[in-house]
Order: C-alpha cells, then sequence, then structure tokens
C-alpha cells in the first residue's frame, strides 16, 4: 500500500512522467508482440491486445476496423486528400480540381453499391454492397454528386462486374447521344490498356514517361497500405 500510494504521489507531482512511462510500456508490449511474428502500426493498438486472448484473422492474418474511405485522388495535374476530397464541389465548372471531379463521376457510374435516402443529408445514409463501392459512393455524395442522378442520365447499357481473374469493373452508358464505357480497377491491369490520359480535360497521348510517371505514384500510395484503383 506505501508503495502504490508513494507511485501515485510521484504520477501527481509530476504528471508529464506518466505520458513517458506509458510510451515506454507499449513499446516494450510491440517488441514483445513483434516477437511473436505480429506486426502492430499504432502504440495504441498494443494497449488494447493487452486485454485480449482469442485473435480472430482472415487468411492474410490482417486485423482491420471492416471501414473503407477514399483519402488520396491522383490525376495527372492534381493531388488531393481527404479533406480537400469533401471540399470538392460537383456543380463547379471552374474548379480547379476538374479532373478529380471526374475521377469521382467515374466512381460513381462503375459502381454496384447502393445508397438508401440519399436526399435526406449524411447523417441519414444508408450504404450497402462492397466497402471499396460504398467508400467511393460517399465521398461522391460529400462532392455533391448525386449517383440517383447520374444513373438516371447516363442510362447503363451493358456492365461487366468485378471478377479477381481481370480485376476490373465496366460499365457501358449512354451519354449525349452516344455511348461511354466507365471502368475502375486495379492499375497494373488499367494502365496496359491505355494508350491516353487526361490533364485539365485535355486528352493527351499517354508517352513512356507519362506512364512511367503514374507507376510511380502507384508505388508510393501502395508502400503507404493503401488499397489502389
Amino acid at each position: 500500500n506505501v508503495f502504490l500510494r508513494a507511485v501515485s504521489l510521484a504520477v501527481a507531482a509530476i504528471p508529464e512522467g506518466l505520458v513517458i512511462s506509458l510510451t515506454v510500456i507499449l513499446a516494450i508490449g510491440m517488441q514483445y508482440i513483434l516477437k511473436k511474428n505480429a506486426l502492430v502500426r499504432k502504440l495504441l493498438a498494443a494497449e488494447t491486445l493487452g486485454s485480449v486472448n482469442v485473435i480472430c484473422t482472415d487468411k492474410t492474418g490482417t486485423l482491420t476496423e471492416g471501414k473503407m474511405q477514399l483519402t488520396h485522388i491522383v490525376s495527372a495535374e492534381d493531388q488531393i486528400g481527404i479533406e480537400e476530397i469533401r471540399s470538392l464541389d460537383a456543380n463547379d465548372v471552374k474548379s480547379k480540381h476538374i479532373d478529380c471531379l471526374k475521377i469521382l463521376k467515374i466512381s460513381l457510374l462503375a459502381n454496384d453499391g447502393i445508397v438508401e435516402n440519399e436526399e435526406l443529408g449524411e447523417s441519414k445514409w444508408k450504404f450497402s454492397g462492397d466497402t471499396t463501392d460504398t467508400a467511393l459512393i460517399r465521398a461522391g455524395l460529400e462532392a455533391g454528386f448525386s449517383k440517383t442522378s447520374l444513373e438516371a442520365k447516363y442510362n447503363q447499357l451493358d456492365e461487366i462486374p468485378f471478377d479477381s481473374k481481370y480485376k476490373y469493373t465496366a460499365s457501358r452508358r449512354e451519354e449525349n447521344n452516344g455511348q461511354n464505357i466507365y471502368v475502375k480497377g486495379a492499375p497494373e491491369v488499367i494502365l496496359k490498356q491505355c494508350n491516353f490520359y487526361e490533364e485539365n480535360g485535355v486528352v493527351k497521348k499517354i508517352n513512356k514517361s507519362a506512364r512511367e510517371w503514374f507507376e510511380k505514384q502507384e508505388q508510393i500510395l501502395a508502400s503507404k497500405g493503401l488499397r489502389l484503383l
């Protein structure tokens, strides 16, 4: 009892020391976990795992929250993060992020996810479908797009559902008395099929340096553990 009270008094007298002590303890815990062949990305996870007896994982041995959100959009001229994505305005035809807005539009049209109560505001939105699709829908809605309106305007004629064999999904739609195919999928698959790219609304022939630049961006984001489309 005397020892516990002495420690309590010491912490109370120098509260800054508590943070250092906890950090050291958690770091030691992470080292212990690493010796068990488990990699922890954040210190707080070590604290949480301290009260766990059984861990159930998927085949990759990865633990996640089961949530997904769009965190980056990269175009030939632009690169924006999550805060800028939320500040986009789909109705701004002169936006400096015009390429990023087009990417969001494509992600909504080549998308099998479903959103309910779209018109009632963010607190009422209900999503169903693949978590990647629903994350893209949420980002599109936050930017001012309407998935329902887009699908009504660009009537779908045919589609190729996502399959792990070819790693992409495609939607063929009517647009301006013609047809367009909207595609999203794995970068390494899509880039091989591209002969052109768009920069600030201008279509350009894709050359070796441009292709290498896109591949470099893919490598940078993949190194951060992000899922890429």
